[in-house]
C-alpha cells in the first residue's frame, strides 16, 4: 500500500459524504485492486481511501467537465492556482463575484483561472451549489457569508499530493509536476458514468454516489450539466451495478431512501442510514435528519 496522506475534500458539494464517512469506512471491501468514482464532486470518499493508505490505482470521472478540469489543476498546478484565489479573496465582495460567474460563463480563461474561478465561486455562491441553466450556464446566487474561506492552501497541497499519490514536502510543491516522484496511477476523466465503468475490471472497487433522488419536487439541486440527471439515469445505473456485479466487481451505492429507488436494486444488500441535510429551499428544514440508502454486493 501507499503511504497515508493528509488530504480532505477542498471543495463543498450538495450531497458531500463527509458526515458519512465512518460509516463507508467500515463498509469498505477487504481488499481491491483499482479504486472506481464516477461522481467525483468533493471526492470526499477517495480522499480518505488516501489518507488509509489503501489506494493503489484510481480512476475519477464526473460528467462534469469542469470540474475535472478544477482536479487536473489542483494536482497539476497548486501553487498557481493558490495564488490566483488569494487574488479572488482578496477582491471578494458582491460586484467581484458575478463578474467572475460572467467571466466563468464566457469564453477565453486559461485553465489555472477557470479552476480557480471554479473554486471561488464554489466557496462564495449560496450553499456550495452547483447548477447550470438550459444554456449550460452557471447561474447559483452569492451566498450570505461573513468572511468566506475561499482558499486554505494547506489542505489543497494536501489534496494535490493525493491526486498524485505521493507524499511531498513543501518544496516539492515548487517543482514542475512531470519531475516529481513518479505517482501512483490517478487518472482525471470527464465523462458519462456508463463510459467511466467500462473500465472497471474483476476485483476492482467502485463508489456510486450518483445526484440523489429529490425528496419534493422542489428539492432538486442536481442539474450539474444542461440535461439534469432523471430518474430514467437512476434506472440505467442501476443495470450497470447489476452487470458490475456479474463482472466480479465490488459495488457500493448511496442515494436517498426511496420505495422507488431502493427497488431497483432488489436482491442486493441494501443498508438505511441517518444523514443530516444541509441544504434545503427553506432554512428551517435545514439540519434536518433524512435517510439515505447504502447499497451494496459484497458483506
Amino acid at each position: 500500500m501507499n503511504p497515508a496522506i493528509d488530504a480532505t475534500p477542498f471543495l463543498k458539494w450538495a450531497g458531500g459524504k463527509t458526515q458519512l464517512l465512518s460509516k463507508l469506512e467500515q463498509r469498505l471491501p477487504e481488499r481491491f485492486n483499482t479504486y472506481h468514482e464516477p461522481f467525483l464532486g468533493s471526492g470526499a470518499l477517495f480522499f480518505r481511501l488516501a489518507r488509509l493508505g489503501r489506494i493503489e490505482r484510481a480512476l475519477l470521472t464526473d460528467v462534469n467537465r469542469d470540474l475535472i478540469l478544477t482536479y487536473t489543476q489542483v494536482r497539476d498546478n497548486v501553487e498557481g492556482l493558490i495564488a490566483a484565489l488569494e487574488e479572488h479573496r482578496e477582491r471578494h465582495d458582491r460586484e467581484h463575484f458575478y463578474a467572475a460567474r460572467d467571466r466563468f460563463n464566457g469564453d477565453g480563461l486559461d485553465p489555472t483561472s477557470r479552476a480557480a474561478i471554479f473554486i471561488y465561486l464554489n466557496k462564495t455562491c449560496f450553499n456550495g451549489l452547483y447548477r447550470v441553466n438550459r444554456r449550460g450556464h452557471y447561474n447559483v446566487p452569492m451566498g450570505r457569508y461573513e468572511s468566506p474561506s475561499v482558499v486554505n492552501p494547506d489542505r489543497m497541497r494536501s489534496a494535490s499530493a493525493a491526486l498524485q499519490g505521493v507524499s511531498l514536502r513543501a518544496e516539492d510543491f515548487t517543482q514542475p509536476y512531470s519531475s516529481r516522484p513518479q505517482p501512483i496511477r490517478v487518472s482525471l476523466r470527464a465523462e458519462d458514468f456508463t463510459r467511466a465503468l467500462a473500465h472497471v475490471a474483476p476485483g476492482d472497487f467502485v463508489y456510486l454516489d450518483p445526484p440523489y433522488v429529490p425528496l419534493s419536487a422542489t428539492a432538486n439541486f442536481t442539474a450539474y450539466d444542461r440535461d439534469g440527471f432523471r430518474f430514467e439515469d437512476q434506472r440505467r445505473l442501476a443495470a450497470e451495478v447489476r452487470r458490475l456485479d456479474g463482472l466480479g466487481a465490488k459495488v457500493m451505492l448511496s442515494n436517498h431512501a426511496t420505495d422507488e429507488l431502493i427497488a431497483l436494486y432488489d436482491g442486493f444488500g441494501v443498508e438505511i442510514l441517518q444523514a443530516t441535510r444541509m441544504i434545503n429551499r427553506q432554512s428551517d428544514r435545514r439540519g434536518k435528519h433524512t435517510a439515505e440508502v447504502l447499497v451494496r454486493n459484497y458483506p
